[in-house]
């Protein structure tokens, strides 16, 4: 039994040790998460044709997201921020199959593959840090701008 409270005082001192030391500058986090295609990137509808324009809808399926975000503090209430990411996103191989039935015969044969959409996006801004409750917890909004590269399905 003191072998239990001994070693359950070491880890409380170790903690209270650890949050007497000043906060790092530098941050990283990491976010994996669900890619949720909507509007025409998600829509699984026919293509029309209006006006000589075809609207194609891109057919997307949920898909993973990956994410690292990096921030250094400059000074107490800003820093500066970067951030990669990227999703990908399958296609819907049914609604496509459903599509092609429509100008082929019905009971026609033939062969579809098809790619996923893939978004990488590479992008850096600055941050705010704005105290709420004496100094306890933060608002932190960010301004983030960069590039996005989009591989679309062929």
């Amino acid at each position: 039994m003191k072998k239990y409270f001994l070693l359950s005082q070491i880890l409380l001192l170790s903690i209270y040790s650890k949050s007497q030391q000043p906060p790092s500058k530098l941050s990283v986090d990491a976010s994996v998460g669900l890619s949720l295609p909507v509007g025409k990137f998600g829509d699984k509808s026919a293509f029309q044709f209006a006006n000589n324009s075809a609207k194609v809808p891109g057919w997307a399926n949920a898909g993973p997201a990956l994410q690292l975000n990096i921030n250094y503090q400059i000074q107490e209430l800003y820093g500066i921020s970067f951030l990669i990411g990227g999703q990908k996103n399958g296609q819907d191989k049914e609604a496509l199959e459903n599509q092609a039935r429509q100008f082929n015969a019905p009971n026609g044969k033939f062969e579809l593959t098809t790619n996923s959409w893939e978004i990488f996006r590479l992008m850096a801004g600055g941050y705010l840090k704005i105290p709420l409750r004496a100094n306890k917890s933060y608002f932190q909004p960010k301004s983030l701008g960069g590039i996005l590269k989009t591989s679309i399905p062929a």
